[in-house]
């Protein structure tokens, strides 16, 4: 509902807060920012509302901005919350912190300002002060200012796409691969009976003549592969019954051979202390992470670069010399040389 000044006046985001008007906080955070980055801005956008004289907000959607589809479900639960309020309670403004955490895309924020506008709900801009919709005499002058920082916005995040996407192929000549850690199951290899020692992996690609000939089962194999405080899901087992089928289509045994011999050189380095599974909950060691970097790219394509385990890439190695070599031993044993600094 929208204080009704007829074109006649300014109204002020002040007023909104005598009148008692309540607020939606969008949050918006990217897949490179830090969780904790999502805690400050909800921080900051409730200190700069209660600067301006309004209560706790009505609520806080979050959404990831990287996200088209985690997007539209932000805004439409925003949009369904705000409908939800009956016409003559709905004093709501609807707050984002910058214009680029409302959208970047031009279209995209003009279709959303209209559908606030449609509810009688107020859209306000933290950053520049701005607020939008109404019939205030600052509407005109406040449009024309939004949709110009919707341009910009715009226009940086091409920028960014572009600059981001060349610095990941260059990164990626040099086997600089990102991602997430794969599992080396290190919690599930035995330290005692007849399969003491050997990785899952291993015990996967022995049992696969029996997996095709249907002696052993999918499910079978996966129950005698899991442990009573770490199970081992079916579809992980065809997962990488399938991955070792490829390898050894396009490079034969030797080449199973040889990517089984990595995964246990890993496996080896992850047992130590210190180091840890480079996959589990929580922060990864720093030498479990020095380790990731040397080793993702093979492990995503080991037809593409060279072992890890025994030859190594140096260009993986943050402080180059002639001591780095690029192999997970030697990221596990001087991992601040393979780790970008802090910044």
């Amino acid at each position: 509902m929208f204080i009704n000044v007829n074109d006649e006046r300014a109204v002020t985001i002040e007023e909104l807060a005598k009148e008692k008007y309540r607020y939606i906080g969008i949050i918006r955070t990217s897949t490179s920012e830090q969780k904790d980055n999502l805690v400050v801005q909800e921080a900051d956008v409730e200190k700069s509302m209660s600067a301006k004289g309004f209560g706790k907000p009505l609520s806080m959607e979050v959404a990831n901005v990287s996200g088209a589809t985690a997007a539209r479900k932000q805004i439409k639960a925003i949009l369904e919350a705000c409908a939800a309020i009956p016409e003559k309670k709905r004093k709501i403004v609807v707050v984002a912190r910058s214009v680029d955490r409302l959208s970047r895309d031009t279209k995209d924020a003009l279709i959303i300002q209209e559908k606030l506008a449609a509810l009688g709900v107020y859209l306000f801009i933290i950053q520049n002060n701005m607020l939008l919709n109404g019939d205030g005499t600052e509407q005109g002058s406040n449009q024309l200012v939004f949709e110009l920082l919707l341009a910009v916005a715009k226009s940086g995040k091409r920028s960014e796409t572009q600059a981001s996407k060349k610095g990941t192929k260059e990164a990626k000549t040099k086997g600089l691969f990102s991602g997430t850690a794969q599992d080396s199951y290190v919690a599930l290899v035995r330290d005692k009976g007849s399969q003491r020692g050997v990785s899952v992996r291993r015990r996967i690609y022995a049992s696969i003549a029996g997996l095709d000939a249907k002696t052993i089962t999918v499910k079978g194999l996966a129950r005698e592969l899991s442990k009573p405080d770490r199970t081992m899901y079916p579809a992980k087992v065809r997962a990488i019954r399938d991955n070792l089928k490829d390898i050894e289509a396009k490079g034969g045994p030797e080449k199973v051979k040889e990517w089984l011999e990595v995964w246990d050189a890993i496996i080896k380095e992850e047992k130590k202390r210190g180091v840890g599974d480079r996959a589990a909950k929580g922060r990864m060691s720093d030498r479990a992470r020095a380790i990731h970097r040397v080793s993702v790219a093979y492990l995503q394509d080991p037809f593409e670069w060279a072992r890890p385990d025994t030859v190594g890439n140096p260009d993986t190695a943050t402080v180059p010399s002639s001591d780095r070599n690029g192999t997970i031993e030697d990221a596990s044993n001087n991992p601040d040389k393979y780790l970008p600094k802090a910044r």
